[in-house]
């Protein structure tokens, strides 16, 4: 899939559908076909996940430091 940018991404997920079966010993996770309608409908909403996953971790990184000190 390409991003708000043109640039191709990866997603990758042990489960095809929801309801397939985990191999043994993987953790259970969302699967691919989820995490595509999810990617598809914050396309469609313009929403940049990548960016916001950035801004999510720069915000817990900077709450840590701040209870650091």
């Amino acid at each position: 899939m390409a991003d708000t940018f043109g640039e191709q991404q990866s997603v990758y997920s042990w489960k095809l559908a929801a309801a397939d079966r985990l191999l043994k010993g993987k953790r259970d996770c969302v699967s691919l076909r989820e995490k595509e309608a999810e990617i598809r409908k914050d396309l469609k909403d313009d929403i940049n996940a990548l960016l916001t996953l950035r801004q999510t971790s720069h915000h817990i990184s900077c709450a840590t430091c701040s209870v650091a000190i």
